[in-house]
């Protein structure tokens, strides 16, 4: 499938209009601003790499860590210009490039239903899955469905941003022989704003059972490893029956919380804003997927709770994921 046939559209943060576009294949706009960060960091903990199955918790956090470091996120995603110049370009592109999976996922999962986990497609247990040219990502949505996809970033700002441009139609008909459904995001994270260029043709194909229990069996070993080595710790009843572990660490913006349970758990989509008093509030999100919780509160004199966060923000109890 050639680029003239694809369905492309741009997610800018903040939207030029009244909030960002209806995505054009969905119909739905992407999730809130402070929400999207918080999944950049659940899908870094979601991603599954050769590397990732031998390297666990510490890597994770520090990369969290980076990343919440250079992409501001109360109220409007952009860079945090105090530090991203000064970050070496490893980070920069760790920073750009987990925005630009959180708005590819979080559109993906939408369209096609949770996804299970991300997997690096040249891993070697992956190859005998799809033919044909190679993209960076694999994602298993939890229908079986199976979604190729990159999420590429960029460190300038494209003036034209309505039209692909030729590195966008090379790499795009490069990969055009993948056998499944392909998703290519290109994300600049500027000082003022961010943008993201999408491109999705296709239909998925869907994993043999086979394929699926295989799949599976990555990710579960790999989130078990991550949660055996993740601190232990008290977060309320509702999180000691999925027997959460994981840390809040204070930053220079706030205090930010990465967990991994120990079962699985039904993924949270979109949810309240915190409202405090009649008045929108930013400073608190948290978020959830298979088995990584992220949240995080903007200001704080002491470690924040929990389940504190989680009801004042008027999202469900977490609840183990039916088999």
């Amino acid at each position: 499938m050639r680029l003239g046939m694809a369905r492309y559209a741009i997610v800018e943060f903040p939207s030029p209009t009244n909030g960002p576009a209806p995505n054009p294949w969905t119909g739905q706009g992407p999730s809130s601003e402070n929400l999207l960060f918080a999944r950049a960091i659940r899908h870094m903990f979601e991603h599954v790499t050769h590397q990732s199955l031998r390297l666990g918790w510490t890597l994770k956090r520090a990369e969290a860590a980076v990343v919440q470091s250079l992409v501001e996120f109360g109220g409007s995603l952009r860079q945090n210009i105090g530090t991203f110049d000064r970050a070496s370009l490893r980070h920069r592109q760790l920073a750009i490039e987990s925005v630009g999976l959180a708005v590819l996922a979080d559109l993906v999962a939408k369209r096609e239903g949770p996804i299970v986990a991300t997997y690096d497609f040249d891993a070697q247990w992956l190859r005998v899955y799809l033919r044909g040219a190679r993209p960076d990502l694999l994602l298993h949505c939890d229908s079986g469905k199976l979604i190729a996809g990159e999420a590429r970033g960029r460190t300038t700002r494209r003036g034209k941003v309505t039209r692909a441009t030729q590195e966008h139609r090379r790499r795009w008909n490069r990969l055009a022989g993948v056998s499944t459904q392909l998703w290519i995001s290109w994300t600049y994270v500027g000082p003022t704003s961010t943008h993201v260029a999408l491109f999705d043709p296709g239909e998925p194909q869907r994993a043999t059972p086979a394929q699926d229990k295989r799949l599976r069996g990555v990710q579960r070993d790999y989130f078990d490893a991550l949660h055996a080595q993740a601190p232990t710790g008290d977060f309320g009843e509702v999180w000691r029956d999925l027997d959460l572990r994981g840390e809040w660490r204070e930053h220079d913006r706030g205090w930010l919380f990465t967990g991994i349970t120990g079962v699985s758990i039904e993924p949270q989509f979109d949810q309240a804003t915190v409202n405090d008093g009649g008045r929108l509030e930013q400073a608190d999100q948290i978020d959830w997927g298979n088995r990584v919780v992220v949240a995080y509160r903007l200001s704080s004199p002491t470690e924040p709770d929990l389940e504190d966060i989680r009801s004042r923000s008027q999202s469900p109890s977490p609840r183990i994921r039916s088999t």
